[in-house]
């Protein structure tokens, strides 16, 4: 028999599933991704009804913070989750009164590493770390910056996943960053490990001439004293030292050091000298002769002389 509809009741209990219908009932359920893996992505969700009609455009979307809206319905982009490489979070997809929720991962992933010396941000070429007395006195200071692959960093770099591949040329230690001390000269590699990541960086280890020892010995023993008109020749003595006072054990660097030197005075010192060293007293005064150390980029004092004109 036909079934009559009265006024207080339909007949049987039929579910209403027009969406647009705000006590309507509605199964409907979330499509996306279930991980974001790179600040900047773009990810898009899409709300579906059971029956596969899509639903975006009666949809309202409530978001984790990480998460920026394109301008486009369903459309996400991914933006930096505070300090954390890794975070979870949850979309919901609102119909009327309905409700379907997704949870997905955001986490960075590493593409590649960039290094710098921390103080002039440029990057290192480990060229002339020194030799220190024992492990640890001297070291280059690393600022690493792990980049995933859109550019964007990483801010955890894990204090263990620095290694030296030799550690009698160089030993790392961590302290806010990593640091480089190098314990003999030679070559090696520095390993840097973040989960499947790997990267390294060559460290070559070298002595560069810091001081050398000047003459006459009158400069070694309180200066060298000239009257008006006389000349003496100042020259800088092999082998010279390190900037940790460690003999320079290699001869070709010495001599490249040697031939690179030339002299200059204080303004307050009245006398001429020569490149090479000849010093040629004009008037009373005191003050010092400096041999430079012409290093093509950059100048260095690496002997004085103090001179007495009478």
């Amino acid at each position: 028999m036909a079934c009559a509809i009265t006024a207080s009741a339909a007949c049987g209990d039929l579910p209403r599933s027009n969406p647009y219908d705000p006590s309507g009932v509605l199964q409907i359920v979330l499509t996306g991704p279930d991980s974001v893996t790179a600040v900047g992505d773009t990810v898009t969700f899409e709300v579906r009804s059971t029956t596969g009609e899509s639903l975006d455009q009666l949809a309202t979307f409530t978001t984790p913070p990480f998460l920026s809206e394109t301008g486009r319905r369903g459309q996400f982009v991914a933006v930096a989750a505070g300090t954390l490489a890794r975070v979870e979070g949850t979309i919901t997809a609102h119909v009327n009164a309905n409700a379907a929720a997704k949870s997905f991962v955001f986490s960075q992933q590493p593409s590649s590493l960039t290094v710098d010396d921390c103080a002039a941000s440029k990057v290192m070429s480990f060229t002339a770390l020194g030799i220190a007395d024992h492990p640890f006195v001297y070291g280059e200071l690393i600022c690493a910056h792990l980049l995933d692959r859109r550019g964007f960093p990483l801010p955890v770099l894990l204090a263990d996943a620095w290694r030296s591949r030799n550690e009698s040329v160089v030993k790392v230690a961590i302290e806010s960053q990593a640091v480089l001390n190098a314990t003999g000269v030679g070559s090696t590699y520095v390993v840097f490990t973040y989960g499947t990541f790997r990267d390294s960086l060559r460290a070559d280890v070298r002595q560069e001439v810091a001081q050398f020892g000047v003459g006459p010995s009158e400069c070694r023993s309180g200066g060298a004293t000239l009257r008006t008109g006389e000349t003496i020749q100042l020259a800088v003595l092999a082998p010279g030292l390190d900037s940790h006072g460690n003999q320079v054990t290699d001869a070709a660097t010495v001599q490249a050091a040697l031939s690179a030197v030339y002299w200059l005075f204080e303004d307050r010192l009245k006398v001429t000298i020569s490149r090479s060293g000849f010093v040629t007293a004009l008037s009373p005064s005191d003050g010092y002769a400096y041999a430079i150390l012409d290093k093509g980029d950059e100048q260095a004092i690496v002997a004085g002389c103090l001179i007495h004109v009478i």
